[in-house]
C-alpha cells in the first residue's frame, strides 16, 4: 500500500488554493464578491514590488479559492490594484468559462478516447480503495446513477474532481477566489487582462503526467484522512489571509529524506512540472512587462512566489530588487 511519506503529494489539495489549473468541478452562477464598504483589512499581505525604469510590477501571491468571509481584502493589495493599468493573471477564468471550443477540448483531453476506461489504467488494489471512497462520499458533480461514468475519467481529473469537493467542504469554491475578484473588476474598469499562462497550458501539463504519478496521487486522497485535508484547506486560508510568508513556506516545504527511489522519482516529476518550470517562466514573464511602461498588477498563486524556486528569489538572482510591501 503507498503510505504518504511527502507533504508535497497531500499538498496537492492544498495547492488548488495558491496554483491555478482553472479546477475542474461544477460551475456556479454567482455573482463578483462585494467588498464592505467601509471595513478595512491591514493585515499584512504576500505582495512585493520590483521596478525597472519604465515600470512597477506588484507581485501579488493568490489564492484560488475562498469564501466570502475572505474580504474585505488587504489594503495593501487593493492599493496596488488601484495604482495599476492592466492586470497579468495565470488564466483569465472569466473568459475561459466563454470559450466553448476551449472547453470542448479539455474535456476532451480529460477522458480516455482509445476504448480504454480507468480499470486499464490502474492497479486493482488503487481501483479497490477508489470504489470505497466513492461509495463512501460520493462525487458531487455526478448523481448515483451517474457514478459509472467517473471510469471514462483520467486519474489526474479524479483526484482533481475529489479535491474539488473537499474545497466545497470546507466552504470555498473558486467564484470567490482572489482571481475572479481582480479579474472582473479589471474588466468593469476596461483594464487590460494579460495571461501569463493559459488554460489550455495548465490542462496539457495535468494530462502529460505519467500514469504513474497520476495514480499515486489518486490513491494519495485514498490514504489520507478527508477530515484532516479539509483542516488544512481552512488552515492555508488563514495562513494566506494573514500574509504570514514564512508559515507559507514552511506548509509547503517537503521532506524527501524517507522516499523510496521510486516515490522519490514521482516528487521529482510533480515539482518539476508544477513548480520549477512554471515559476522559471513566470519570473521570464515579470521581466519581460519590467521593459514596458505599464504598471501591472500581476497575480499567480502564492507558492509561486516564496521560497528557493519562488518567483521572488528568481528575480533577485537575476540582479532586481524585490521589495516586500
Amino acid at each position: 500500500e503507498v503510505v504518504m511519506k511527502n507533504k508535497i503529494f497531500k499538498l496537492f489539495l492544498i495547492l488548488i488554493m495558491l496554483i491555478s489549473f482553472t479546477g475542474c468541478g461544477k460551475e456556479k452562477n454567482k455573482e463578483s464578491v462585494k467588498e464592505p464598504a467601509v471595513e478595512v483589512n491591514n493585515n499584512d499581505a504576500l505582495i512585493w514590488e520590483v521596478k525597472s525604469d519604465t515600470s512597477t510590477v506588484y507581485l501579488v501571491g493568490s489564492i484560488h479559492v475562498a469564501n466570502d468571509d475572505t474580504y474585505p481584502l488587504q489594503q495593501k493589495i487593493l492599493d496596488a490594484f488601484e495604482a495599476s493599468v492592466a492586470i497579468a493573471v495565470e488564466v483569465d477564468v472569466v473568459a475561459m468559462q466563454k470559450d466553448t471550443e476551449l472547453m470542448t477540448e479539455i474535456s476532451n483531453m480529460m477522458i480516455y478516447t482509445d476504448g480504454s476506461n480507468l480499470t486499464n489504467h490502474i492497479s486493482e488494489d488503487t481501483l479497490s480503495k477508489f470504489n470505497d471512497y466513492v461509495a463512501e462520499y460520493g462525487i458531487s458533480m455526478l448523481s448515483s446513477e451517474q457514478i459509472d461514468l467517473l471510469y471514462m475519467y483520467k486519474p489526474w481529473v479524479l483526484y482533481s474532481l475529489i479535491s474539488n469537493d473537499m474545497v466545497e467542504d470546507a466552504g470555498f469554491d473558486s467564484n470567490s477566489g482572489i482571481d475572479i475578484y481582480f479579474i472582473n473588476k479589471a474588466k468593469e474598469k476596461g483594464m487590460e487582462v494579460i495571461e501569463v499562462e493559459s488554460a489550455k497550458f495548465q490542462y496539457d501539463m495535468l494530462d502529460n503526467y505519467s500514469e504513474e504519478l497520476q495514480e499515486y496521487l489518486l490513491k494519495s486522497l485514498m490514504t489520507e484522512s478527508r477530515e484532516a485535508s479539509i483542516k488544512e484547506l481552512k488552515d492555508m486560508l488563514e495562513i494566506w489571509e494573514t500574509g504570514d510568508e514564512l508559515a507559507l513556506e514552511e506548509l509547503l516545504a517537503g521532506e524527501t529524506t524517507n522516499l523510496t527511489e521510486e516515490e522519490l522519482a514521482l516528487y521529482n516529476e510533480y515539482n518539476q512540472a508544477m513548480i520549477i518550470n512554471r515559476n522559471i517562466a513566470m519570473a521570464d514573464k515579470v521581466e519581460e512587462l519590467l521593459t514596458g511602461d505599464k504598471d501591472i498588477f500581476y497575480m499567480v498563486g502564492s507558492a509561486h512566489m516564496v521560497g528557493e524556486d519562488g518567483i521572488v528569489k528568481l528575480l533577485q538572482d537575476r540582479g532586481y530588487t524585490v521589495i516586500k510591501k
